[in-house]
């Protein structure tokens, strides 16, 4: 009873001989009993639910191949050879699926990379061969020949050591993994690196322009790594292997150190700076004296100073970030007090975080949120210090299931009191179909009304509507293709269609999910388009609009650094050194230089930045202007002053000009303060990108809805030359907003993007993950079908795929935080990407942010929030490192053995991403896909590895014949199961050797059991 007319969802899946999934159909909804059943004629019923004849969903794709066959090689491996996906262009026989080939290494085919003698570089020498496994991958754009190919090499412990991409007949890209005698990764060499031998010695232009480097003490853990184009970050940690003291280059030059403190369970209490000049060497020392000492590695709960007890290393302290507490809400200078009424207190708040203390940048003043929480641990009610001298109050109240059904903000400053409410509601099954929102006396508006396909697809979004859902502003129709990309969206003041594979203004076909063609127009009608050329390595090479005579033609080095752009017929060259831009010249002239962490300090304007330890500008002065920006220790912008433009203040989602509120963000656009106080909501409509094209509201004078601004952009986000703007809306290219006083960058919130030249100005935050990229390209120059959500990660239009667990770890948080992505939606197809955060959005995000914590603190004890870099651990993988950063982000340290793939759209349980994260780390390729069928107890296959269907079991119980009972029971849907034990007190040893012997129903068609360390 899932569809939006409680109909069933069935999802038919068909197996070979072997047990294996040959046929997996696109799911549909059934037209006859809605009971959950079991459905025997699914696979006709799907056939004409699909059907361009007979199928009813008028909203839905007709296809005559609702299907995905994969074909497995035939051997006892199961290996794929080849994967199609629905659609009759993506069938076995079109020539348009992903293909997959085997075999090993060849003479003189594959760097062996090795250690010198003083582990300070490396030299080259070649695997004999037959050494390496290799895996070939080739997409459905792939006909013939190398080019546009992927080939992996992994050694006999399966340890990628290369990852050899395409981009011609006879040009290769290599990124060479190299590891100690340990199986630690100590060095990354990508593409642009051809040399056969180097050294960490600075004199070498390899290694400090190109060349990821790290080490380790002798406990393995991460203790330097250096980035390119930027200097050494170090980290010391305690006995307990958590991180206490890190730096990069600037605060090194500084003689600062960034420090974290924690309880006895683990969690991070207190981040902030430790004034020393000393060396990791000498500090680890003192660090693991100071603990021998007092005899712990935590402080405790105090009510003076504080909060805690200030006896663990470091006690001197210079400056605090920030201080977290637990359990209680007797900490110092608690202004808001204890809980009252309804919410939680004592013992039902034990393992919360119930305020925090956060410091506004080179102020020093700490701002107080406190939390308040029901009995099931969701908050009801955050009271917080504003940096403007108010404070802000939110209630909060949840549906039975967990759905925020209300929020209420109280926003208080110099005594005048904004309350903004919103009241959500869902379907049955959790979707988002409508939201209002009222502030102060006004009458409430609904902001959204969301209408679904049978299938859970978003059909239709309504904006702008009055409180009973009437007289709308606009109307949005959604349509999809049998992938579910995106394909349209249709409404009275901004379409647009996207072409895939089926171009018709005479782009070439794109089968792997590139956007051939984009045709857009201001009503239903589609009178402009953009024509795209990409190369082999799915790089944007031209984007032509010969009906806007915008046009853009690209050309990149082996890092993906762009080296010429030609707009509109005018060019720019690009020179660097290593991956940091030097100069530009052409129709734009200007240079460049860098601080020690890789950020510009003068641009092509000749404007000088200057960064705080977040790599966040704090000032920036030139052309005649000076622009200050301030920031609280987690990263949130607070304040822009600006010598020509006055005060801008922003206070999660309220935006103050020069002490007046001008505007609050809303979830469809922004709410603009009248000169009497009231407030008149403006509401975007955006692309598949969440590029704002119109700006529209309803004339309150004439009740006529009008388009107040209209906005067209360039491939790489410049805008064009606007017509008449009567809105002055700043938050344009992918939601960011637009910093006029900085030559048009735009603000992502971790770092800031120009779109005139197409890069960043300040090296990725979250590197690691693409080391075969350039540390400052944009989208990886696919800016048609990627964006990059908040300056730290690239995220695909649709859906996205990783081999990193990293990855897939802040996947599933965003998951867990994002109430209006349940009904297996792409975010693309309901609200633009990252826009800028509503007033409710942003206190709903940092509750549910705070919640998540909460509730994943105990396991993952070595998070650290609130500084730059800081070990977390990963399953206790001596071979990986990751380091989470200050926005919740992963870096990842360790080897990218294996590979993972997650479908979009899908919900998963902790204990299969926990169960594909380790799979993957054992060099096993994993796909995570949608749940398929309806199975005994409910349970679902959402796990091939290696193209072997895996089912995912976590006993509670503790009895060893319970779980080999169950293991048993398991039918001849999975042809494999995989026992995660954290839930119980079994440990693996007591099941191993009989589960060698287990008869029982479907046993038989169990191949393989892994079990899961705890």
């Amino acid at each position: 009873m899932a569809s939006p007319t409680h109909k069933d969802i069935v999802q038919h899946v068909e197996y070979d001989g072997f047990g294996r999934e040959s046929k997996k159909y696109l799911p549909y909804a059934t037209s006859g009993s809605m009971d959950g059943s079991y459905k025997p004629t699914a696979g006709v019923d799907v056939m004409n639910y699909y059907s361009p004849t007979v199928g009813w969903d008028a909203a839905v794709k007709k296809t005559g191949y609702p299907y995905a066959e994969t074909r497995f090689e035939n051997s006892p491996l199961n290996r794929v050879q080849a994967q199609g996906s629905p659609g009759e262009s993506w069938q076995l026989n079109s020539g348009h699926t992903v293909r997959t080939d085997y075999g090993t290494n060849e003479t003189n085919d594959v760097k062996l990379w090795q250690l010198n003698a003083s582990e300070n570089g490396a030299t080259a020498t070649y695997y004999q061969p037959g050494r390496l496994y290799k895996t070939t991958i080739k997409d459905e754009n792939w006909s013939s020949g190398k080019s546009g190919t992927v080939e992996e090499y992994k050694d006999f412990d399966g340890r990628v050591v290369l990852k050899r991409v395409w981009e011609t007949e006879s040009k290769k890209l290599e990124t060479h993994y190299v590891y100690d005698d340990f199986g630690d990764l100590r060095y990354v060499i990508p593409p642009a690196v051809t040399v056969n031998t180097f050294s960490e010695d600075p004199a070498d232009p390899s290694y400090d322009a190109y060349i990821y480097g790290y080490k380790y003490d002798g406990r393995r853990r991460l203790t330097e790594k250096k980035i390119p184009g930027k200097g050494k970050e170090e980290l010391v940690y305690n006995n307990n292997d958590q991180v206490v003291l890190s730096r990069d280059a600037n605060r090194r030059a500084a003689g600062e150190w960034l420090f974290s403190k924690y309880d006895a369970f683990g969690r991070v209490i207190m981040t902030g700076i430790y004034t020393s000049t000393e060396s990791a060497v000498a500090l680890t020392a003192q660090i693991n004296s100071n603990g021998q000492t007092i005899g712990r590695l935590w402080e405790n709960p105090a009510t003076t100073d504080q909060g805690y007890t200030n006896a663990v290393f470091p006690t001197n302290i210079a400056y605090y970030h920030t201080i977290n507490y637990y359990d209680r809400y007797d900490f110092p200078e608690n202004s808001f007090g204890a809980p009252t009424g309804n919410q939680a207190s004592g013992a039902r708040v034990k393992t919360l975080l119930t305020g925090t203390k956060t410091t506004t940048l080179g102020t020093g003043t700490m701002l107080l949120t406190t939390h308040y929480y029901d009995d099931y641990g969701r908050i009801i009610q955050s009271k917080s210090q504003n940096h403007i001298g108010g404070t802000d109050i939110t209630d909060n109240s949840y549906s039975f299931t967990g759905e925020l059904e209300s929020s209420t903000r109280r926003h208080t400053v110099n005594g005048q009191t904004t309350t903004i409410t919103t009241t959500n509601e869902y379907d049955h099954v959790g979707r988002l179909v409508n939201s209002r929102q009222q502030i102060n006396s006004q009458p409430e508006v609904t902001l959204l009304t969301n209408s679904y396909n049978e299938i859970g697809q978003l059909k239709t979004k309504t904006v702008g509507a009055d409180q009973q859902g009437n007289n709308p502003v606009n109307t949005t129709d959604y349509r999809y293709n049998e992938r579910g990309w995106m394909t349209s969206t249709t409404s009275p003041h901004f379409s647009q269609q996207l072409s895939y594979q089926d171009p018709v203004k005479g782009a070439a076909a794109q089968w792997n999910g590139n956007i051939s063609e984009q045709q857009w127009g201001p009503t239903t009608s589609l009178n402009q388009h953009f024509v795209y050329s990409y190369d082999k390595l799915n790089r944007l090479t031209n984007g032509n609009s010969p009906t806007s005579g915008m046009s853009e033609i690209l050309n990149y080095d082996d890092m993906g650094n762009i080296t010429h752009l030609t707009r509109d017929g005018s060019g720019i060259s690009y020179s660097y050194t290593g991956n940091r831009l030097h100069t530009v010249s052409g129709v734009i002239n200007g240079s460049y230089s860098y601080d020690e962490n890789g950020n510009a300090k003068t641009d092509r304007m000749g404007m000088n930045l200057s960064y705080n330890h977040l790599n966040l500008p704090q000032q920036v002065t030139g052309a005649g202007n000076t622009i200050t920006y301030l920031y609280d220790a987690g990263g949130n912008k607070l304040r822009k002053t600006a010598s020509t433009t006055g005060q801008r203040d922003y206070a999660g989602g309220i935006e103050y000009q020069n002490g007046v509120i001008e505007l609050i963000h809303t979830a469809e656009g922004v709410a603009y303060r009248n000169a009497n106080g009231t407030y008149s909501y403006r509401y975007n409509l955006t692309d598949h990108l969440g590029n704002v094209r119109a700006t529209i509201y309803r004339n309150p004078n004439t009740n006529a809805v009008e388009v107040l601004q209209r906005d067209d952009y360039y491939p790489f986000g410049l805008q064009k030359s606007p017509g008449p703007v009567y809105g002055n809306n700043k938050y344009l290219y992918n939601g960011k907003e637009k910093q006029e006083e900085l030559g048009g960058q735009l603000d992502y919130g971790a770092r800031f993007y120009d779109p005139v030249i197409g890069r960043w100005n300040v090296a990725d935050p979250m590197a690691e993950k693409y080391y075969p990229y350039s540390a400052y390209n944009y989208a990886l120059n696919d800016p048609i079908g990627k964006l990059d959500p908040n300056g730290m990660w690239v995220a695909t239009a649709g859906g996205w795929s990783t081999n990193d667990p990293n990855d897939i770890a802040e996947f599933m948080q965003q998951m867990q935080r994002d109430d209006q992505d349940k009904g297996g939606k792409k975010k693309n197809q309901q609200d633009p990407p990252q826009k800028k955060l509503s007033s409710e959005e942003f206190e709903k995000q940092k509750q549910e942010s705070i919640q998540w914590q909460n509730e994943t603190l105990l396991e993952f004890n070595k998070a650290l929030l609130g500084i730059r870099t800081l070990f977390a651990g990963f399953g206790g993988e001596k071979s990986l490192r990751t380091v989470q950063g200050l926005r919740g982000g992963w870096i990842n340290f360790g080897n990218n053995t294996g590979s993972l793939v997650i479908e979009a759209g899908g919900k998963f349980s902790q204990s299969e991403i926990n169960a594909a994260n380790y799979l993957k780390d054992q060099g096993y390729r994993v796909f995570l896909r949608n749940a398929v069928g309806t199975r005994a107890g409910g349970k679902t296959s959402d796990l091939v590895v290696n193209g072997v269907n895996y089912d995912v079991y976590t006993p509670v119980t503790n009895s060893v014949n319970a779980i080999v009972s169950a293991v048993a029971s398991k039918n001849s849907q999975t042809v494999g199961v995989i026992i995660d034990l954290s839930k119980t007190n079994v440990v693996g040893t007591q099941l191993n050797n009989i589960l060698q012997r287990v008869q029982g129903s479907g046993a038989t068609n169990i191949k393989n059991i892994i079990i899961m360390p705890k």
